[in-house]
């Protein structure tokens, strides 16, 4: 009898350090973000650019480029990143695979003329678990100036900066 109650004390030790574990890592313990991100991101006012993310749900946030320059145009590719700042470095949060399938983005480009603004929304649930802390959107920018005619370039130079926007989750 004593060792069957030894046994039964022993199991249930067991299932509570079990439970433990698992309310530590969903709860306390950071994902280990191995993969440092590799864009230099560009000062949006030298871009005359304003650049905001406003947390519409735990799972979606709302990206917004304003152009404020007055005269180039902007060229805005649909893909976005999300990184992690951990320590002072930054991380790219990778995506998770559902079914074997990664997350897609359309290969749309959007344009903004000189006073106008973009806005799409970010899906953050399409990222791996992603605990409490500050994060930053990071977006690729082109900016088409007309400033020289190359006919191997087609009609202006075209620039790509990457920009960010900064939130807490």
């Amino acid at each position: 009898m004593n060792k069957k109650k030894m046994l039964i004390f022993v199991l249930a030790a067991l299932v509570l350090l079990f439970a433990l574990y698992a309310v530590y890592l969903k709860f306390w313990k950071k994902p280990s973000f191995s993969t440092v991100s590799p864009y230099v991101i560009t000062d949006t006012e030298k871009l005359s650019l304003e650049v905001s993310v406003e947390l519409l749900s735990d799972d979606r946030a709302e990206l917004t480029i304003t152009n404020n320059h007055s005269s180039n145009t902007l060229e805005i590719p649909a893909p976005y990143s999300l990184e992690y700042l951990d320590d002072g470095v930054w991380y790219d949060v990778p995506f998770y695979e559902h079914d074997g399938i990664t997350q897609i983005f359309s290969h749309d480009i959007s344009s903004i003329n000189p006073g106008g603004s973009f806005t799409q929304v970010v899906f953050l649930d399409g990222y791996v678990k992603h605990p409490s802390g500050h994060y930053r959107i990071t977006k690729s920018v082109t900016i088409v100036g007309e400033i020289l005619s190359d006919p191997d370039q087609g009609d202006g130079i075209r620039t790509d900066y990457r920009i960010a926007a900064e939130f807490d989750l």
